[in-house]
């Protein structure tokens, strides 16, 4: 909120089902090379990354399908104490009410 305007918020979601787009505003905001070249350059060596590096951290096949997981993956009572302490916050940070009280 202090920063207003100067602030850029980036969402986990935008960034795994909207990768270029979100990368090109990204590096627009930073002053870097937003050029189609430049994000498929960061792209691919995401891409390359050494496959047990990934393997060891990722738990789905698809990125994308991390989004909204915790919706099914939290037991009711941990979404409904996730819920009741994260929903301020996700407000502030522009979720509607929908998201926070999901399931």
């Amino acid at each position: 909120r202090q920063r207003g305007a100067g602030a850029h918020l980036v969402r986990y979601e935008s960034l795994m089902l909207q990768e270029a787009e979100t990368l090109k505003a990204l590096f627009g905001y930073l002053g870097v090379d937003s050029s189609p070249a430049a994000i498929d350059i960061v792209r691919r060596g995401v891409a390359e990354t050494d496959p047990s590096v990934v393997s060891a951290h990722r738990t789905v096949a698809d990125p994308a399908a991390t989004v909204g997981r915790w919706q099914t993956d939290l037991a009711p009572d941990v979404l409904e104490a996730a819920n009741a302490l994260f929903a301020r916050s996700l407000r502030a940070f522009g979720y509607d009410e929908a998201v926070v009280a999901a399931r």
